[in-house]
């Protein structure tokens, strides 16, 4: 699969998202979201 240029790979945005919901939760992955939503 391609992806195009100033992406992150699938797996490293994966894993972010799982280290990030173990230490926050759901309050966490919802900052997540909203720093990677462009604005």
């Amino acid at each position: 699969m391609v992806h195009p240029g100033g992406f992150e790979p699938p797996t490293a945005r994966f894993v972010a998202e799982y280290s990030i919901q173990l230490s926050y939760g759901c309050i966490g992955k919802l900052a997540l979201l909203l720093i990677l939503i462009p604005r």
